[in-house]
């Protein structure tokens, strides 16, 4: 039943991530070690700070094992519930499955490789007062060619620019995307693609842009990688950073334990 206070945030984490296989082996990229803790404990510690958000939805795919376990280990700072696919679903697959699992009557749906400067707060705010079908955030960019482009109409998104050597500098989708439960669950699960499928369609009924400063982070590359392990523990605010605990530690001590859900639900129809 869904809950009519709070935001549910939905983890895309089901990717194969091979091109970061041969630097964190054969781990998903949620779980790349950064600075001593797994990806994922940064984005929970992150999302919990963040004020609105209540739960959290993981869609998971390859190695899903090994996040499971991983949650299961020790307390989390939000409830955490997870979707596996039984099949590569994408990423607008990956969301539309994880939403039938969420409380609430918003959703912020984020990239599990992406660390994002988003006031969350101030994007929940703003579209609740625009009340578009869903609002994108956007980041400026001096090179466009590996992230594609968003073109605007004032704070309207009006298309998506694939990614294209020569782009130069200006926008980008940062990845963040916050939109109606119901926008989700309406939908039919199948493999289908954020940027091709599901954004295209969104756009044409309205989508706003939520302008962030950053930083953006994207761990998805060993170059990118490398630089998420020297900058992440400046950039996160010590309080959101005692909320997770170092690989391998027990975090009983630091607070409760959240009731963990267990989903491995059947083929999607």
């Amino acid at each position: 039943m869904p809950h009519p206070d709070g935001l549910s945030a939905i983890i895309l984490a089901g990717g194969l991530g091979t091109r970061l296989r041969s630097t964190v082996g054969d781990r998903p990229k949620v779980l790349a070690p950064v600075a001593e803790r797994p990806f994922l404990d940064w984005l929970l510690a992150i999302l919990a700070a963040s004020g609105p958000v209540t739960e959290v939805v993981l869609s998971l795919g390859y190695g899903a094992e090994q996040v499971i376990a991983h949650l299961s280990h020790g307390s989390l700072p939000l409830p955490v519930r997870w979707v596996v696919e039984e099949r590569p679903l994408g990423t607008a697959g990956g969301a539309l499955l994880a939403a039938r699992e969420t409380r609430t009557p918003l959703a912020l749906v984020l990239n599990g490789d992406t660390f994002l400067g988003l006031d969350i707060g101030a994007m929940a705010r703003d579209h609740r007062t625009a009340s578009p079908v869903a609002t994108m955030a956007v980041v400026h960019q001096d090179n466009r060619d590996r992230y594609g482009g968003v073109d605007l109409d004032g704070d309207r998104v009006t298309a998506l620019r694939e990614k294209a050597p020569g782009l130069g500098s200006g926008l980008i989708n940062a990845g963040a995307y916050m939109m109606a439960r119901t926008v989700l669950v309406d939908r039919r699960v199948a493999p289908l693609s954020m940027e091709t499928d599901l954004l295209p369609a969104l756009i044409s009924l309205g989508v706003a842009a939520h302008r962030v400063e950053g930083p953006f982070l994207d761990i998805g590359l060993p170059d990118t990688y490398a630089q998420a392990t020297a900058l992440l523990p400046r950039l996160v605010p010590r309080t959101s950073r005692a909320l997770s605990s170092p690989l391998g530690a027990q975090a009983s001590s630091l607070h409760p334990s959240p009731l963990h859900h267990r989903r491995s639900p059947g083929r999607p129809s």
